[in-house]
């Protein structure tokens, strides 16, 4: 019955006569080609992202440079295509170490039982009591900018 509903979903069609997951395949073919520029940026940029042409400061958009250069003469194209691998990096990095430490939690709290999960469990509906925006704050002013990820205590939810 899974296979039938599977089937099902992924060949209807909306009202307008489109398959339903064609924005699905756009938004995948958009994060495919940022995960293929990350990949090879730093092979197919025009120039260094980091050299400095005092000669073209501020430049607008020109045959050299298609998106102009900023206030210290760098090509901005060079700069968005090799900080594609950074900003993809990033919340890469952040969801494995989320994911990691929120299945940990919900381990400990399935293998322990008792106290632990009750800890845990205790632990996470006080997290989950607060908005996100005020825990971010919270946690900003506790631990420092950028120190910690709201995303943990939702795997370990998940998991458990």
């Amino acid at each position: 019955m899974t296979t039938a509903l599977l089937a099902g979903t992924s060949r209807t069609k909306t009202g307008t006569g489109r398959p339903r997951d064609l924005v699905t395949c756009a938004a995948a073919a958009v994060v495919a080609l940022f995960v293929l520029l990350a990949v090879v940026g730093p092979l197919i940029a025009p120039y260094d992202p980091n050299a400095v042409d005092p000669l073209n400061v501020d430049a607008g958009p020109s045959a050299a440079h298609p998106l102009g250069t900023d206030d210290t003469g760098r090509d901005i194209l060079s700069r968005l295509i090799c900080g594609t691998r950074a900003s993809l990096a990033a919340p890469a990095m952040i969801i494995a170490v989320s994911t990691t430490l929120g299945t940990l939690l919900a381990l400990a709290a399935a293998w322990f039982g008792g106290w632990c999960d009750r800890l845990v469990s205790g632990a996470l509906d006080v997290v989950f009591g607060f908005p996100g925006l005020i825990m971010a704050v919270l946690a900003a002013a506790v631990f420092g900018a950028g120190s910690w990820r709201r995303s943990s205590p939702c795997r370990s939810r998940i998991c458990r």
